[in-house]
This record gives structure tokens, C-alpha cells and sequence, in this order.
């Protein structure tokens, strides 16, 4: 019997933590219906359990209906995250009607590379977002995106909405500075804006709006237009603001505005747990550019995670004051100064304990 319900499950992955508490469908090879109706029984069964469901790439747009229907029967719900899925009007109809019958879902995802998401789908969506519960709202990787001003719309009246994200999805100009009038009227606490086509008229418009929206504390505006000293000055007075907790501002800088955004900046912010920002267009120069931005800095008291450079300079940058330490210190070390990305913190990480000495010798090592 559990040959056969494993040769049943082949086409699906399950958390089986304290019973199926996730489950992801399509991820390897294409799901038809077929397999669906074999595993669905399965799936009805622990319907009071599964808390999180993954649907991706090779799953057949009609094996849509039936999930969601299954959906439909969840009390306990919590994740939908559909990834690579070129979802149709139907399809988001569908979601749409998932999203309105079961309120314990706090994270929806929609993500794909380089396609457009239908208009009037959308539509459906933001109708469903106005009565949910929902925390986490991602749109990743959408190109061309449409006039999202029924997305803005609902995100003003979504009381639970703590992180907002449109990393990756080419929103331009025009939807920048909509959200930019709306933002004050949010609960957003998080907003990531990575790579979404933004010229810095647009970044200049959202930075503007954040000032004045004093429930924001995470930041992510890598990979947009921000090497202008009218963002760079925003910027500045952000971090002065002392409340600004994670920041992502990578951007073409100049050697002088990245190091002003180091001392006119970081070095106020007494809030500023993980930061990334370094120039791009030094090559050659990573180690005496890190030396100098840390010099500037400061070490902020509740600093975590600090990106710096880029990954092909790490090892210069910590390699000689890793001599010096001990293993399990090189170990805070590197997630402390990592140049290539910003380390996500575990709930056991190191790092919720650094050794106030280790920060003193990091900074003696940086200022000799």
C-alpha cells in the first residue's frame, strides 16, 4: 500500500511536519489530470492540515479548476503561491474565488519570467484582496505590466497587508508614481520595488512618499534609477528618520554620493538592521571601496547584515581579518559583512548573539 501511494505521489512534493503541512504540484514534470484524480483523495483527506500549496511550472492549466475547488474546502490555508503558470482570465477567476471564501490565507504569490498578466483577471484578484486577510502580496516577474490603479486601489483598504511586493515586473513610470500617492494610505511595512523598471523621477517620487509614511520600515529599491542626488539626499533623510530597519538601494552611484550615503546616512541611523548598497562600475577597487564605506559608517548598534561589494570581492574584503579569528567567529563574520548578498537570518543564527567584541575588532581591523 505505501508503494503504491508513493507511485501515486510521484508528481507531488509534501511537508510531512506534524502531519502534510505543505504541498507543491508540478514541480519536476508535467501534472495532467489523470495523475490529479489519482492523488486527489490524498489531498481531500488532509484538507484540515495542508497549510501551504505551491503550484508551478508544469502544472496544465485545466488541473486549475479542480485544485482550486479543493482549495475551496480548506480551513486552515495560509500560502498560494503559483509560480511559472501562465494563468488566464479563468484561471485568476478561479483564485479570485479561492481568495474570497477562505479568509485564513495571509501570503498570496504570483510569479512568472518575462509574461504579461491579463487586465481583467487582475481585476478578479483585487475585487477578492478588498475582504481578505492577507499580510504578503507578491506580483514577481511580470513584463509590461498594465495601469495597476485597481491594484492600488485595493491595497488602501487591505487592513492586514504588512509586505508588498512587485520585485522584477516592469511597472515603469507611470504605476511608480501612482503607488507613490497611495502609499501614505496604506498598513505596507515592507515595500520591494527590485529591478521594476523605475527611472529615477519614479524612485524620487516613491522615496518622497515614504518619508511621510511612518509604518514603512523595509525598503527594497535595488536595480531602479536612484544614482541622482535628489534620491541620494532622500535616501539620507530616510535613514536619519531612525526607523528605516532593512534597506536595498543598490544603484550605479558615484564614489561621492556612496560614501555620503555612508556617513551623512548609515552612520545616523540607529534603527538600520540590514543594509545593501555599494556602487557598481569599480572593478579592481571592491576592497578599498568596502574599507572606506565601513570607515564611514560607523557600526550601528542593531546592524546584522551588511552587503557591501560584489561577490568576487568577499574574499578580499574579510579573507585578512579571518586569519585572526576563530572558526565559529568567521562564521558570524561572513554572514555579518557579505558582499555578495544579504543573509537571511534564522531563528537560530548566530547573529541574534554577536559578541559586541567581535564588532570592535572587525571595526579595529577596517581602521588600522
Amino acid at each position: 500500500m505505501k508503494q503504491q501511494k508513493m507511485e501515486e505521489l510521484r508528481n507531488y512534493r509534501f511537508g510531512e511536519k506534524d502531519g502534510w503541512r505543505a504541498v507543491w504540484m508540478g514541480e519536476h514534470r508535467e501534472l495532467n489530470l489523470a495523475e490529479f484524480l489519482k492523488v486527489k483523495r490524498y489531498l481531500y483527506a488532509n484538507v484540515q492540515t495542508i497549510k501551504e500549496v505551491h503550484l508551478q511550472q508544469y502544472m496544465q492549466q485545466s488541473l486549475l479548476k479542480e485544485v482550486f475547488e479543493w482549495m475551496d474546502t480548506s480551513p486552515v490555508l495560509e500560502t498560494i503561491a503559483i509560480t511559472i503558470i501562465d494563468l488566464s482570465v479563468e484561471s485568476l477567476l478561479g483564485l479570485a474565488r479561492v481568495i474570497q471564501k477562505v479568509h485564513s490565507i495571509q501570503t498570496l504569490l504570483l510569479m512568472n519570467h518575462g509574461r504579461a498578466l491579463p487586465i481583467e483577471g487582475l481585476k478578479h484578484v483585487c475585487t477578492a484582496l478588498k475582504s481578505s486577510s492577507i499580510q504578503r502580496l507578491i506580483l514577481r516577474g511580470y513584463e509590461d505590466m498594465p495601469p495597476l490603479d485597481d491594484l492600488f486601489e485595493v491595497i488602501q483598504i487591505m487592513p492586514y497587508l504588512r509586505s508588498f511586493s512587485l520585485n522584477w515586473s516592469n511597472i515603469g513610470e507611470e504605476n511608480a508614481f501612482k503607488l507613490a500617492q497611495v502609499l501614505s494610505k496604506t498598513s505596507i511595512q515592507h515595500l520591494a520595488l527590485d529591478a521594476c523598471d523605475i527611472t529615477h523621477l519614479g524612485t524620487q517620487a516613491i522615496l518622497s512618499a515614504i518619508l511621510q509614511c511612518p509604518t514603512i520600515e523595509g525598503l527594497n529599491l535595488n536595480k531602479n534609477d536612484l544614482a541622482h542626488d535628489t534620491c541620494v539626499d532622500s535616501i539620507v533623510e530616510l535613514l536619519a528618520q531612525n526607523r528605516i530597519k532593512e534597506l536595498s538601494i543598490r544603484d550605479h552611484y558615484t564614489m561621492e554620493q556612496y560614501m555620503r550615503i555612508a556617513r551623512d546616512g548609515v552612520r545616523e541611523c540607529l534603527s538600520i538592521e540590514k543594509l545593501e548598497v555599494f556602487p557598481h562600475g569599480y572593478s579592481g577597487h571592491e576592497y578599498e571601496n568596502a574599507q572606506a564605506f565601513v570607515r564611514l559608517m560607523g557600526f550601528p548598534p542593531l546592524l546584522k547584515s551588511l552587503a557591501i561589494g560584489r561577490m568576487n570581492s568577499q574574499r578580499g574584503i574579510v579573507q585578512p581579518f579571518l586569519k585572526r579569528l576563530h572558526s565559529e567567529e568567521a562564521k558570524i563574520l561572513v554572514a555579518l559583512v557579505s558582499v555578495n548578498h544579504v543573509k537571511r537570518l534564522g531563528e537560530h543564527s548566530p547573529l541574534r548573539k554577536l559578541p559586541v567584541e567581535l564588532i570592535r575588532r572587525l571595526n579595529d581591523f577596517l581602521n588600522p
